[in-house]
């Protein structure tokens, strides 16, 4: 049974303070069978490596970082948000780079400006070959433009908290990034687990897409892309055949 509360956090017991994006509320403390992707335990791996590497820069360099500290915050949770220390903010922004393929910062870097976000549109096309993911963006990025992406949804859905990183946009072609085999690697990642929920077919499901500038591990997640759009299904096929028989017979 869920109880409402408010600004809470953590565990008492059996009962577990937790939110979703209806509110704040208690439940009973539940073990669950824990399914690790490949994604969390490389960032895992990551987090283990930056821990090791904060203590092997130079006392100079943790200074650096300790002073870039002052000005982050962390991200707001129940209306709350503090200050976070040095290694924090090295794990916070290396962790960033890491996950996007670069090399990590020993040197605490100077404050982000960003540019506005270039991303305009997203949409999903098929052509002979098969479907196209595409974003529309109004000028070449100047930062990085990370993509996140859902497995695929029921096409009713509105709402997705569950995102994974699927890599950096590339450099638009005719004011357009395509994205099409970095989605289609990361859904045979999904469909090689034993979870259900990632089984959905694709014809007919809908895509959640969210783009975040990033530039030296800062990430701009108050200016972030976030949309939706429903696959096409095949030639001849409607929307409820091409996600199923039993959607088929579905009255």
């Amino acid at each position: 049974m869920k109880t409402p509360k408010k600004n809470q956090r953590g565990a008492l017991g059996n009962i577990v303070a937790s939110r979703n994006r209806f509110g704040d509320y208690d439940r009973e403390r539940v073990s669950p069978e824990q399914r690790f992707t490949p994604a969390t335990e490389r960032t895992w791996g990551n987090m283990a490596d930056l821990s090791d590497l904060w203590n092997d820069i130079t006392e100079d360099q943790r200074e650096g970082w300790w002073r870039l500290a002052v000005h982050v915050h962390s991200r707001t949770k129940v209306g709350q948000s503090g200050k976070l220390d040095g290694r924090l903010v090295f794990l916070k922004l290396n962790r960033v780079l890491c996950t996007c393929g670069y090399p990590p910062l020993l040197d605490a870097p100077p404050l982000p400006r960003f540019t506005p976000n270039p991303v305009q549109a997203f949409s999903i096309t098929r052509d002979r070959d098969g479907v196209v993911f595409k974003l529309k963006v109004a000028q070449t990025p100047v930062e990085d433009i990370m993509l996140f992406a859902s497995p695929p949804r029921s096409p009713g859905r509105r709402y997705n908290s569950d995102y994974a990183f699927i890599g950096l946009g590339s450099p638009p072609e005719d004011g357009e990034i395509d994205f099409t085999d970095q989605y289609l690697k990361k859904l045979l990642e999904w469909r090689r687990l034993e979870d259900k929920k990632y089984h959905r077919p694709l014809d007919g499901a809908k895509v959640f897409i969210m783009a975040v500038q990033q530039v030296n591990g800062w990430e701009h997640e108050v200016a972030m892309f976030v949309r939706a759009a429903v696959v096409p299904p095949k030639p001849g096929r409607t929307g409820r055949e091409a996600r199923g028989p039993g959607a088929a017979k579905a009255k």
